[in-house]
């Protein structure tokens, strides 16, 4: 075995730039030998007139200098880790599972690479600088660390699973992107400058925190799920979705007012840490939380009416209950407010809760949404209640 080892080894050193070897023994020790598969685990076969290896199990290839044989199909998962090969030569057209790359610091380019992957893909901390030669992948793909990666040139189109391409520190726009994503939408922390050529159907969560970016123009008009817009430069929300069918948040952000935001939110809308000086372009009805600290309000005007879980106006210059919603359920917190210290907010707040709780007991949810919708109108306790909270 030692000397077929050596045979293998000076074979391999002698192979050229896309040459494999070509030897059922060598193959076969090489195999057994350096990859520790057993005589069941593969098949070596001819095809159009060469030697390759199908796989019957899943394949971990670590601390390679080169694929010294060709690779045809992988029943199950491909891990390559911390190889040193440039691109991927001798990896299968075909892989029954996963593929997992990672920390291959050599790596610039796909080629070579299968032309279908059955399940998840995933490349990471690699010197990509391209997607070309991109195989088709029926699951998730996630592309992170790629420092050099500044294009999406070379994608699939239709992704069919959750699309996740974060710390890409070069890509600074989306040109190329898949338009339409079945999963969630990762793209956080890309120094993204701009959100043109975003896909135009995302079936889950979105996730652009932590880039440059000052709009979101570029944006579909709906998201099947949650919205998340944190930590970037934004001074306009211009371009934002519409409608959000769950939460959105565009806290730390130096945002002056909610305008261009969605018109409609199906949970929670979290505004905080912004430099708001006015809720103009919130909803009218939030179905969650709202929550707007640490910014610089002196009012409430354009707040939305109905907060059906609770609000935060913490860490708030505001003067003044003018404007106050009318319909909230759950807590209100205004913490670090020398105003509000002054007056017993928390007894206006359970004046509605006891009213609501009146009104709504043992009713169906569309009879109290229906009797929530109504609440401004006409209703002598509602108006009693606003009349005292305006007198403040």
């Amino acid at each position: 075995m030692k000397l077929f080892n050596k045979l293998v080894d000076h074979a391999i050193d002698n192979l050229a730039k896309g040459e494999f070897l070509q030897n059922r023994i060598l193959v076969s020790t090489y195999l057994k030998s350096y990859l520790s598969l057993n005589s069941d685990d593969f098949e070596i076969v001819k095809k159009d007139g060469s030697l390759v290896v199908n796989v019957h199990r899943s394949l971990l290839l670590k601390n390679l200098n080169k694929i010294p044989v060709k690779f045809n199909q992988i029943k199950g998962d491909l891990t390559i880790r911390d190889c040193f090969f440039e691109n991927l030569m001798g990896v299968p057209e075909q892989i029954n599972g996963k593929l997992n790359i990672s920390d291959c610091q050599n790596l610039k380019s796909l080629e070579g690479g299968p032309l279908l992957v059955s399940d998840d893909f995933s490349v990471s901390n690699t010197s990509l600088e391209t997607l070309q030669y991109f195989p088709k992948c029926l699951k998730d793909i996630s592309i992170i660390k790629n420092s050099y990666l500044s294009s999406l040139q070379g994608i699939q189109q239709e992704v069919f699973g959750n699309f996740i391409i974060n710390y890409q520190n070069n890509l600074k726009i989306l040109e190329h992107c898949p338009q339409h994503i079945k999963g969630n939408f990762g793209l956080e922390k890309n120094g993204l400058e701009s959100l043109l050529g975003m896909a135009t159907y995302i079936g889950g969560n979105v996730f652009i925190n932590g880039n440059c970016l000052i709009n979101l123009k570029g944006c579909p008009d709906i998201i099947y799920e949650s919205f998340y817009c944190t930590n970037n430069q934004l001074e306009s929300l211009e371009g934002c979705p519409q409608k959000i069918m769950k939460s959105f948040s565009c806290a730390n952000n130096p945002l002056k007012t909610l305008e261009y935001g969605p018109s409609m939110v199906g949970e929670n809308y979290i505004c905080s840490e912004n430099q708001l000086v006015s809720l103009k372009g919130a909803p009218t009805v939030i179905n969650g939380h709202f929550k707007a600290r640490k910014n610089a309000l002196n009012n409430l005007e354009f707040c939305p009416q109905i907060i059906k879980r609770g609000c935060d106006f913490s860490i708030n210059p505001i003067n003044t209950l003018l404007y106050f919603p009318s319909v909230i359920i759950g807590e209100v917190v205004f913490s670090n407010n020398k105003f509000f210290d002054l007056y017993n907010i928390d007894a206006i707040r359970t004046e509605f809760q006891d009213f609501l709780q009146l009104h709504l007991k043992e009713k169906s949810l569309l009879e109290q949404e229906n009797i929530l919708s109504t609440l401004d109108k006409d209703d002598e306790k509602t108006t009693e209640i606003k009349h005292k909270t305006k007198k403040l």
